[in-house]
């Protein structure tokens, strides 16, 4: 028989991990939770008691990395893909205007879709932080707020780096700006999208909890 390791809020048993797979919680030793559990079944369902076993976890521990790479790897998909479409329906653009394919009946059908693209782009980030707490079950606010904006911090400070990078660059073969200048503005690039995107990544993981919470659809 394969050892197992039950979960001291919910219950739920599990072969391996320090995490619940069912409600998210942290799987320690601590005989109250698991007493209590065992004197009271119908506790199994009811998931507003792990908010009191999460109470002592740093908001370091709660986050879920294969949830946040998750979330990351989708924010990278998606925005390639949308990237992609993006830039075919321009150069398809581009070819009926050349034609002069009657390209004034079009113009409305084209804007139109590129306001559809506008706005998928603006919702990759939510839809990206949303993801990252779908794949980890937890049902604590706390947890999927922090897990889903790790996504936007990590892409923010990856998106920043790169555009240091390359105003440095920039910089330095056209000498069209000073080099201080470019650090500066590097680094409000870095510390905006830092924290623009982990606070919309995290509105993201927010409303993946609050759907886990009043619904059965994840």
């Amino acid at each position: 028989m394969k050892n197992v390791i039950k979960c001291n809020v919910c219950g739920h048993e599990q072969e391996k991990g320090l995490t619940c797979s069912k409600c998210g919680s942290k799987i320690r030793v601590n005989p109250y939770y698991t007493n209590k559990f065992k004197t009271n079944p119908n506790k199994r369902h009811d998931y507003r008691h792990v908010l009191t076993e999460s109470s002592s976890m740093n908001l370091f521990e709660r986050i879920q990395w294969n949830g946040v790479t998750a979330g990351i790897i989708f924010y990278i998909i998606v925005s390639i893909v949308i990237t992609m479409a993006g830039g075919l329906l321009g150069y398809g653009t581009h070819i009926i205007v050349m034609q002069d394919v009657n390209a004034a009946s079009l113009f409305f059908v084209i804007s139109g879709i590129a306001k559809l693209f506008g706005l998928i782009s603006a919702l990759i980030p939510i839809a990206s932080g949303f993801w990252a707490v779908y794949n980890i079950t937890t049902r604590d606010y706390v947890t999927g707020i922090v897990t889903g904006g790790m996504v936007g911090v990590i892409i923010g400070i990856l998106f920043g780096i790169l555009s240091l990078t390359v105003g440095l660059l920039f910089s330095g073969f056209y000498g069209q700006i000073n080099i201080g200048a470019g650090i500066i503005s590097g680094l409000m690039v870095l510390i905006t999208s830092t924290i623009y995107g982990g606070a919309i990544t995290a509105a993201g993981g927010l409303i993946a909890v609050y759907v886990r919470k009043h619904s059965s659809y994840i």
